[in-house]
């Protein structure tokens, strides 16, 4: 699955047990989000996406993206 460095899941005793199957979870929203939007194009320079402060973990405070409306069926 690549790198997973920005997932956190602890270790040992402390292990989510569910970590599989929350991966597996991600990984599928995140190709059905790009395969229902293919032309998603983040609306800003990466140089300006700025994080929330934590000392726990690194996430966008907000992700501008731009994206052709579709319909579903």
């Amino acid at each position: 699955m690549g790198n997973r460095s920005h997932l956190s899941w602890s270790a040992g005793p402390h292990a989510c047990p569910a970590q599989v199957p929350a991966r597996v979870i991600a990984k599928t929203a995140v190709e059905t989000a790009l395969h229902l939007l293919p032309d998603i194009r983040l609306a800003i320079p990466v140089e300006e996406t700025g994080l929330i402060p934590s000392p726990w973990n690194r996430c966008p405070a907000t992700l501008p993206v731009t994206f052709t409306p579709t319909t579903t069926q």
